[in-house]
């Protein structure tokens, strides 16, 4: 049979042999399919996935390694969870606020009252709670980066003031101060 210039046997059209062997082992030995045969060291999961790393998982046990979040990692978890806490909180406390203050209004009215108030303090509180945890971690990563990359409770607190201070500056230096020494504390109870 041809095809054109190329001449085709039948002899071509054979079955194909579909055992797959790795390069250390002979055809005639059946070795099971693995997507990953014959790619040498290349990992198969990316390196997110891949929770063996070469020596074996990161963290058996706690005392092993000292875990740590990186300053994006920080930056999102404190910012996303303080939202989070602040939004419930504030739409707790306005829900309840506008509640006490539409008794005896119809209930069309009261309803709308307390979606109202639960929003507007929800994402207030949120909000402000996002952007302290923001503040928080800029002053984590600032006091770490100072101190040669230690960690500890003078450097949680020193964030936290720095978060706290410029928060409650544009009402005066004792407000200013006071609110710092709070979030001096509450960094210490975070870290």
């Amino acid at each position: 049979m041809s095809f054109g210039n190329n001449s085709v046997d039948d002899e071509d059209f054979s079955p194909i042999n579909l055992d797959i062997a790795s390069p250390n082992q002979s055809s005639s030995s059946h070795a099971p399919f693995s997507p990953s045969m014959g790619l040498g060291n290349v990992p198969v999961a990316g390196p997110n996935l891949d929770i063996f790393g070469p020596t074996g998982p990161e963290f058996l046990v706690v005392g092993d390694a000292k875990k740590t979040r990186s300053t994006t990692e920080s930056l999102f978890f404190y910012s996303g969870s303080a939202y989070l806490i602040g939004s419930v909180m504030g739409g707790t406390w306005g829900a309840y606020g506008s509640l006490v203050k539409s008794t005896g209004q119809p209930f069309k009215l009261r309803a709308n009252a307390v979606s109202n108030a639960s929003v507007k303090t929800g994402t207030l509180l949120g909000g402000n709670l996002g952007i302290l945890a923001i503040l928080y971690t800029a002053g984590m990563w600032a006091a770490k980066s100072a101190r040669d990359g230690e960690e500890d409770y003078v450097g949680a607190a020193a964030a936290g003031a720095a978060a706290g201070a410029p928060f409650r500056s544009f009402c005066g230096v004792r407000a200013a101060g006071i609110c710092a020494a709070i979030w001096a504390g509450g960094g210490c109870g975070v870290y």
